[in-house]
């Protein structure tokens, strides 16, 4: 592990997510490319959130929670689908590496913050250049790359 940095681990193909997404896209994108999170991107391809796996959980939950007795929660979450963007359940204040960070203090600010996915952004900062989530750090550790 010493040593390692960010660009050494990090996904540089990651799934951009628009901001107007609707979350029913955004659950079939999930699914059909196995990943828990992505970075969201305004109209100019700016980072401006990061939306995971958890966040639709938390959004189910707040539908389930808020029903009164007489509503179905699948009636109420099919007059949703269509209406509810990415935008509404993302979380904006993303935390950010660069790609030099190491990788010691991804995993501590990952445990310290309770964060899945992190952006990692070009060394200016103006730029996604890719991704790195737990499952990275885990896989990683498991399999030997850091040795």
């Amino acid at each position: 592990m010493p040593g390692l940095t960010a660009q050494d681990l990090m996904s540089v193909s990651a799934m951009m997510v628009p901001q107007e997404m609707r979350l029913f896209e955004l659950a079939g994108l999930f699914r059909s490319k196995r990943i828990s999170g992505a970075p969201v991107v305004d109209e100019n391809g700016r980072l401006i959130g990061v939306v995971t796996i958890t966040d639709l959980l938390k959004y189910l939950e707040n539908i389930r929670a808020g029903l009164l007795h007489n509503r179905n929660f699948l009636d109420e979450l099919g007059e949703q689908r269509l209406k509810v963007r990415v935008k509404d359940i993302m979380t904006r204040d993303v935390m950010t590496v660069q790609k030099n960070t190491p990788l010691t203090t991804i995993l501590d600010l990952m445990l310290g913050k309770n964060i899945h996915t992190i952006p990692v952004m070009s060394e200016d900062g103006s730029e996604i250049a890719g991704i790195i989530g737990r499952h990275d750090l885990v896989l990683a550790s498991l399999i030997g790359t850091w040795s």
